[in-house]
């Protein structure tokens, strides 16, 4: 019900209430990315999730993210990038893209924050990472370590703390909605309002999203065109 007031409010904006207050302000509860960057896909509202492993408030912050992405329209893409804010932090970026490359992402992402924050465990350098998920994946250390080092893994890592740069990301959790609009815990004051923010901010942009073109052509019993027709 919350979510669809959001999406009500965005709306009312969209379509010429542009007299009334927004419920949130750029400036005081986000941040503007300046210049706005490119997503993947203009029919869809891409939401990103800027975070670092060794970070406590990335930590706490994931009972709220978690089950907010699973519970999207279509419309609506999510995604995660791992940063890099000092030398420490790169074994850990990696091991994320490592996770995805090796096809454990779902468990090892909430699985790493646990050894980490709660579980206590030391798992910092590449070695370490690599025994973590043999004993906890089961993935083959050689395996881990050749993929961690792969050159897909490196364009990942590379190409995701540039883009967080691009974004003016300058402290974690942050997120990005569609290329323009940068919420974090530090402007929002709460999780739970940070969430009403990312709300209000993806329903702003989905109201402009262009209409459904998928309209198919209705079914007849006419013949097929000549081009169209087998031979």
């Amino acid at each position: 019900m919350k979510q669809l007031l959001w999406v009500l409010a965005a709306l009312a904006l969209a379509t010429g209430a542009s007299a009334q207050p927004e419920l949130f302000k750029a400036g005081v509860d986000y941040q503007l990315v300046q210049p706005a960057q490119p997503t993947n896909d203009a029919g869809k509202v891409e939401v990103v999730e800027v975070f670092g492993y060794l970070c406590p408030h990335c930590a706490n912050f994931q009972p709220y993210i978690d089950p907010w992405q699973h519970n999207q329209s279509a419309n609506v893409e999510f995604k995660r990038i791992p940063v890099v804010f000092q030398r420490s932090w790169e074994p850990l970026a990696r091991a994320y893209w490592t996770a995805e490359a090796l096809g454990v992402l779902e468990e090892a992402h909430p699985a790493v924050f646990d050894a980490l924050h709660n579980k206590r465990q030391n798992i910092r350098s590449n070695e370490d990472l690599a025994r973590f998920f043999a004993a906890s994946f089961g993935v083959p250390e050689d395996d881990y370590l050749q993929t961690a080092r792969s050159f897909s893994v490196e364009t990942k890592l590379r190409r995701g703390i540039a883009t967080a740069q691009r974004y003016g990301v300058t402290g974690t959790p942050s997120v990005v909605i569609n290329g323009k609009y940068l919420a974090n815990g530090t402007m929002a004051k709460s999780y739970e309002r940070l969430m009403e923010i990312i709300d209000f901010l993806v329903a702003k942009e989905v109201a402009l999203l262009p209409a459904a073109t998928s309209e198919a052509p209705a079914a007849t019993d006419e013949e097929p065109a000549a081009e169209d027709a087998a031979p």
